[in-house]
C-alpha cells in the first residue's frame, strides 16, 4: 500500500533522488533539475527554454528515445525513472513592475529555477532560487521583484497575485513543468511480474490525466487572478525572441561541456524538427 509523505518530512526538499537511492523511501516525484549536481543533463528532462511542448515531451519519451536516455543517465544508482507528471506552460513572468523591453531585465531580482535561471542571467537579470511557497514573502520583503516559476494555479494558491501588478503569459520560457517519478530498482524488481505490469500501466495513465487536471486548474486560476485587476497580457514578442536567442547560446555552451547532455539535447532537437515538420498544426502547447 502506498503511504504518501509530505515534502521535507523524511529528507530535505530537492533531495528526493538521494532518498530513493538510499532506501529512505521507495519512490518519489520531483523535477529532474534537482539532480543537476549529479547529472548535468538532468535539467533537460524538466524542460528546455523554447523546447518541447507537453505532448511533444510525452511522445519523445515514449517513441523518441527519452525513456532510454533517462534510464541511461541514472544507470548504476539502483533507481528507475518513469515519465511522471507534466503540466501546461509555466507562468512566463509575474512582477511588481512592467517588463516591456529586454533591458528591463537588467539587474532584476527574480525567483526562477531550471535552465531559465542561466538564460535570464545572460540577459543581465539576477536570478534567485526559491521554492514557490516562499515567493510572496520575498516580494513583500523586497528581496525580489519578480518570479518566473510555477503554474497559474500555484501562483493563486501562494497569493502572489496579491503582491504583484503584472502577469505575462507565454510558452517560450518554460513550455512544460515535468516532474518524473523515481522508484527504487530493488523494490520494483521484488514485485511479481503481474504487479510490475500494473505499476507501469498506472504510471503511463497518470501522465495525461495529470496534464488534463492541471490544465483545468490553470484555466480556473487565471479567471480568479484577473478579478484582482492585474495587468495580464502575452509576453512581448521582442522579449520572447531575445530569450530564444540567449537559450541557443546557453545550450550550445552547456552541451559543449558534457557529451551526454549533447546527446540528450540533440535527441530533443531532432525530434522537434521532425515532429513539427510533419505535424505543424499541432506543435502547440
Amino acid at each position: 500500500m502506498l503511504e504518501p509523505q509530505p515534502a521535507g518530512k523524511l529528507f530535505p526538499v530537492t533531495k528526493e533522488f538521494d532518498a530513493v537511492k538510499a532506501g529512505i523511501v521507495e519512490g518519489s516525484v520531483s523535477p529532474a533539475y534537482y539532480w543537476k549536481d549529479k547529472f548535468p543533463a538532468a535539467t533537460l528532462f524538466t524542460y528546455q527554454v523554447g523546447g518541447m511542448t507537453p505532448f511533444e515531451s510525452i511522445i519523445w519519451w515514449e517513441r523518441g528515445g527519452g525513456k532510454a536516455l533517462a534510464q541511461r543517465m541514472v544507470n548504476g544508482h539502483e533507481v528507475m525513472v518513469f515519465q511522471g507528471m507534466l503540466t501546461p506552460p509555466a507562468v512566463f513572468f509575474q512582477a511588481v513592475k512592467p517588463i516591456e523591453i529586454i533591458t528591463d531585465y537588467k539587474g532584476l531580482k527574480i525567483a526562477v529555477g531550471g535552465d531559465s535561471a542561466d538564460v535570464l542571467a545572460l540577459l543581465a537579470a539576477s536570478p534567485v532560487s526559491l521554492p514557490i511557497g516562499e515567493v510572496r514573502g520575498a516580494i513583500e520583503r523586497k528581496e525580489i521583484e519578480a518570479c518566473a516559476i510555477g503554474s497559474l494555479a500555484s501562483h493563486l494558491a501562494g497569493g502572489i497575485h496579491e503582491v504583484t501588478k503584472y502577469l505575462y503569459l507565454s510558452a517560450v520560457r518554460q513550455p512544460v513543468d515535468w516532474s518524473v517519478i523515481t522508484i527504487s530498482k530493488p523494490a520494483f524488481e521484488a514485485l511479481p511480474d503481474a504487479l510490475k505490469r500494473v505499476v507501469e500501466a498506472e504510471m503511463s495513465a497518470l501522465t495525461p490525466w495529470f496534464y488534463a487536471w492541471t490544465w483545468q486548474q490553470d484555466v480556473e486560476a487565471l479567471a480568479k487572478i484577473k478579478s484582482y485587476n492585474l495587468y495580464v497580457r502575452n509576453a512581448p514578442q521582442d522579449i520572447e525572441m531575445a530569450l530564444m536567442k540567449q537559450a541557443e547560446v546557453f545550450y550550445k555552451e552547456k552541451t559543449g561541456k558534457e557529451p551526454f547532455s549533447a546527446e540528450v539535447y540533440q535527441s530533443i532537437t531532432t525530434f522537434m524538427n521532425t515532429y513539427r515538420k510533419t505535424w505543424p498544426a499541432i506543435s502547440l502547447p
